[in-house]
């Protein structure tokens, strides 16, 4: 449906280019970052608002700070809106199950994680992801401040040959909850969580089912606020 639009909108576009505002480019960066979806490529994305790479960036180029973060503020808000769409399937069902070493040492068994009626956020990340590092700390103080209701699981996607790759990472962030690599995941799970975009976290609620899927980073009082909803 979504690539009909297009097409659509390349057929428009033979006859006139789509004037650039705000909201057009909004739309569009978005399209940009759906692409692994869409099966679209940037040229058919270009041709269909009837514009190009260099017309954008001096589109961009010729706002004020604000305007720039208001479109970005913009496409994160259709970027959700798409994932939530795409997602729905996932959602209110248990994530996919998983058995991994974990860097605390021994077997991670999600499934007797989430018999513990506690919000699980699982957690896909890469140490070189500074959106990555900045949520941490909060995940570390909810931790601490809901420790009978909340847990994070890590999930490195970093192309590390082991576990103590991941070393210095953790003692620099002082991560005290389970991580584990996606590499040594089981191929249904590596394709479950498999993120277009770094940190991506799975909410999983009490009962032990999915109910959202964040992807990039948010503040420590929105991720408190979506654990007290959950419980």
């Amino acid at each position: 449906m979504r690539k009909t639009l297009i097409i659509a909108l390349l057929l428009l576009s033979a006859v006139a280019s789509l004037a650039l505002t705000d909201e057009l480019v909004a739309e569009i960066i978005t399209e940009f970052y759906t692409v692994a979806y869409t099966g679209l490529t940037e040229e058919e994305i270009y041709e269909a608002y009837g514009t190009s790479d260099a017309e954008l960036s001096e589109y961009l180029d010729n706002l004020s700070d604000e305007r720039v973060e208001a479109i970005f503020l913009d496409v994160e808000e259709r970027y959700n809106a798409f994932m939530d769409t795409r997602m729905a399937d996932f959602y209110g069902v248990p994530p996919a199950l998983f058995t991994a070493e974990a860097f605390s040492g021994g077997e991670l068994e999600l499934e007797e994680l989430l018999d513990d009626d506690k919000v699980i956020f699982i957690n896909v990340f890469a140490t070189w992801c500074p959106p990555c590092r900045a949520e941490i700390p909060a995940f570390l103080e909810l931790m601490d401040e809901m420790e009978e209701d909340f847990l994070v699981v890590g999930v490195s996607v970093d192309d590390f040959a082991s576990l103590e790759d991941l070393a210095p990472f953790i003692e620099e962030q002082e991560i005290d909850y389970p991580v584990v690599l996606y590499t040594q995941l089981e191929e249904d799970a590596m394709v479950y969580y498999q993120a277009d975009a770094v940190p991506t976290t799975w909410v999983v609620d009490p009962d032990g089912n999915v109910q959202q899927i964040i992807v990039g980073s948010r503040e420590k009082e929105e991720f408190r606020a979506l654990i007290e909803e959950l419980l």
